[in-house]
């Protein structure tokens, strides 16, 4: 049964997770016809910064597809890291409802979808939310972060100082 956006609880500001559990807030960027950019940002139950990330491709995707692009990059990051307990929180309604429905089909963005789905049984406690726009600004700007001559560029501290402030003026 696909989620109607109506009894959708959402935020306009990042709540932080329960204790032990992180966030992983994720987007995706679209910098021209053929560069997509997906961001994370991890933070803990104290609101404090732990992982920040932004993976550059060549793809001619959708939204959607970029989205769940997005949504698996924050979860391989958070596995990398060893992370146990994840509560994974986006600005894509069509992608949080269909990984809380575990939609299933044939398209492509259904391949993702699958992975997702198999990644996520790998951790203790997962969770998916979805967060309005100007929740999700912090990962927003981090999608647009370059990456130089590589693919891929993950931080951990010190965390940029223009970063770190916005993280700081943050509401969460």
């Amino acid at each position: 049964m696909p989620l109607d956006p109506a009894s959708v609880s959402s935020s306009s500001i990042l709540l932080p997770p329960l204790r032990g559990w992180v966030k992983v807030n994720f987007d995706a960027y679209v910098a021209n016809g053929t560069i997509r950019a997906l961001g994370i940002v991890i933070r803990d139950s104290f609101r404090k910064i732990l992982v920040t990330g932004v993976r550059r491709l060549k793809a001619r995707w959708s939204v959607d597809m970029s989205e769940a692009a997005a949504a698996l990059f924050s979860l391989e990051v958070a596995s990398r890291f060893d992370f146990e307990h994840i509560q994974l929180e986006g600005d894509s309604l069509t992608m949080i409802s269909a990984i809380n429905n575990k939609k299933d089909g044939f398209s492509p963005v259904h391949f993702l979808y699958d992975s997702i789905f198999a990644l996520s049984s790998n951790y203790w406690g997962f969770g998916c939310s979805f967060v309005k726009r100007d929740g999700n600004l912090l990962v927003h700007l981090v999608a647009r972060w370059d990456t130089g001559l590589a693919n891929e560029k993950i931080c951990i501290e010190p965390f940029p100082q223009g970063l770190q402030t916005l993280a700081d003026l943050d509401l969460c």
